[in-house]
């Protein structure tokens, strides 16, 4: 039994976020997996000789020891979803995915940025993104420095850069464009000890695993290293649901991220198919668990079903279809529905999906998860390419993610709530996705 797959079976999706959790739990040595420090040490271990005059920069010594250096901290923080924000006056903030801080008797000597991506199509559109993200949490550390009393103290920060794989093979189009940005150097010296490394999800497969030695900077080396310590006794044995996990993330990695038979046929009635509820029944349990963000979806969705009205009406379509909502309890689906073929709810997934928010996924009191349909064939990056450049500045000046769905073509966007931007205003930026989803179902049907 997969736990990763379990989480992403039939309609499930695992996101970002929670494959960044997934890590910080790994590198907390005080987290119940029982390897300590390993996989923290191995994970800095095996960042090669680029590493080493910013990693001695922060021991103030010579270091023979990985492991037992990075044992030698008092104290090791980790954030998810750290925010940072400009310091020069504009409202940008960025929500970093992992931040490691090395202590020695309260004074900070190494901080680790880790950007997670694990789809290319989550680069596209933001140039800025790394830029923005390194230069927010320079100034943070610089601070934390003053406060500390550490004034004049140079502190290492380095930048890894996590894509599904190395960024200079194919498909990684926009990661490598993302990363080109980036600028910082990607060796450390005496006059710049901050610098960025490309990590990656997946193992070089153009290199035989048996000359690689497992070294090549990715989690799924990691992960084999580790198990293979434990085998050989060279670290103390874990617990077996610590194994179990990290053999089923390891199998999951390879699977890019998703279960091994997740193909649907909408039309399939299923035993556990699409639990319907009714309309008010969901905004009860939305207004109740996560008041903070109630306001901003309802009138994001009524926005979105009165501009696709509109649409099917200017296109003398309001006879065949209908733009109805159903929902189940955790997602609203916004559809269009034929009136000779209504949708039975007991199917699992609306065959006319236009839109799909989701009341549990990223979904919290101060951020949405919501995604939109595309046409089959139409890829991601494509898609935003043809954008016009009013949207494509909204998307990258705004708090939004967006993101290409997984074993699917579906735009996912993570769009955070500010009291002073309506869910309505946030509508008129997504219309160009609404009408990408009216494509798409037309062709279905």
């Amino acid at each position: 039994m997969n736990i990763f797959e379990i989480l992403s079976y039939g309609d499930g999706r695992v996101h970002e976020a929670q494959m960044s959790s997934v890590l910080g739990f790994l590198f907390d040595p005080h987290a119940p997996h029982g390897y300590k420090t390993t996989p923290l040490a191995q994970f800095v271990g095996s960042f090669g000789e680029v590493a080493k005059s910013a990693l001695f920069a922060a021991a103030l010594r010579q270091i023979e020891d990985i492991p037992l250096w990075i044992s030698s901290f008092t104290r090791i923080d980790l954030k998810l979803e750290e925010i940072v924000r400009d310091s020069g006056g504009s409202k940008k903030r960025k929500d970093l995915d992992l931040v490691v801080r090395f202590y020695k008797n309260d004074q900070l000597k190494l901080v680790i940025l880790i950007e997670n991506k694990i789809n290319d199509g989550a680069a596209v559109g933001r140039p800025n993104q790394l830029n923005d993200e390194y230069n927010f949490l320079r100034k943070a550390i610089d601070d934390e420095v003053v406060v500390n009393g550490q004034t004049g103290a140079r502190v290492p920060l380095i930048f890894i850069y996590l894509t599904p794989e190395k960024i200079d093979q194919p498909g990684m189009s926009a990661s490598l464009l993302q990363w080109r940005s980036l600028e910082l150097p990607e060796k450390s010296s005496a006059e710049q000890l901050d610098f960025k490394l490309n990590y990656s999800w997946k193992m070089d497969r153009t290199v035989p695993e048996e000359t690689s030695a497992r070294g090549d900077m990715s989690v799924e080396s990691l992960l084999l290293v580790i198990l293979d310590l434990e085998r050989a006794a060279k670290i103390n044995p874990a617990s077996s649901h610590a194994d179990l996990i990290l053999r089923s993330l390891i199998k999951f990695i390879r699977n890019n991220f998703k279960a091994e038979d997740t193909d649907y046929d909408d039309w399939t009635i299923r035993e556990n198919g699409f639990q319907p509820n009714t309309n008010q029944e969901f905004w009860n349990k939305w207004s109740g668990n996560k008041l903070g963000s109630y306001q901003f979806a309802t009138d994001l969705v009524a926005a979105m079903a009165a501009y696709a009205t509109q649409k099917i009406v200017e296109r003398n379509l309001s006879n065949i279809y209908t733009v109805k909502p159903f929902t189940s309890k955790l997602r609203l689906n916004l559809c269009l529905d034929h009136r000779d073929y209504p949708y039975l709810e007991e199917r699992r997934s609306p065959p006319g999906r236009l839109l799909n928010l989701r009341f549990d996924g990223q979904t919290s009191q101060s951020k949405i998860d919501v995604t939109f349909d595309r046409r089959e064939g139409l890829d991601y990056e494509d898609f935003f390419a043809n954008l016009c450049n009013e949207t494509k500045s909204w998307f990258e000046a705004s708090d939004v993610t967006m993101s290409d769905a997984s074993g699917g073509n579906r735009t996912i966007l993570y769009i955070s709530v500010h009291p002073d931007v309506s869910g309505t205003d946030v509508s008129h930026h997504l219309e160009p996705l609404m009408d990408e989803a009216i494509e798409a179902v037309l062709g279905r049907f």
